[in-house]
């Protein structure tokens, strides 16, 4: 599973994430090994959906320096602080034949895109 963003220590009164907002949490490695977001450059027409995965956490977890925060190191640290979770399913439709991405209204949120 490849991870385009780890954010972590969002607090509990967050509603939202303004759009390249960078002061909200503290930033780990996406799956490329680089801190911060890292977009996805899905290829051909079509549907893309991609899922934000959120937890609420019963304590703040033990961690290290941000740069060395992946998905798997952030999921063993609360593994055992996890009070609930849950998904959100992003949406974009990459037209046929053309280069970019037009959003498709689905699964609208305030998470990064793509």
């Amino acid at each position: 599973m490849k991870c385009y963003w780890t954010l972590w220590d969002i607090p509990a009164s967050a509603t939202s994430l303004p759009k390249n907002s960078r002061d909200i949490g503290t930033l780990g490695a996406g799956f490329k090994g680089k801190t911060g977001y890292e977009p996805p450059h899905s290829q051909g027409p079509g549907l893309k959906t991609y899922t934000i995965h959120l937890y609420a956490l019963s304590a703040t977890p033990q961690l290290p320096a941000a740069r060395n925060v992946t998905r798997d190191t952030l999921l063993a640290a609360i593994k055992d602080l996890v009070l609930d979770s849950a998904d959100l399913n992003v949406t974009y439709t990459r037209p046929g034949g053309a280069g970019g991405s037009s959003p498709s209204g689905k699964g609208k949120s305030n998470a990064p895109q793509q």
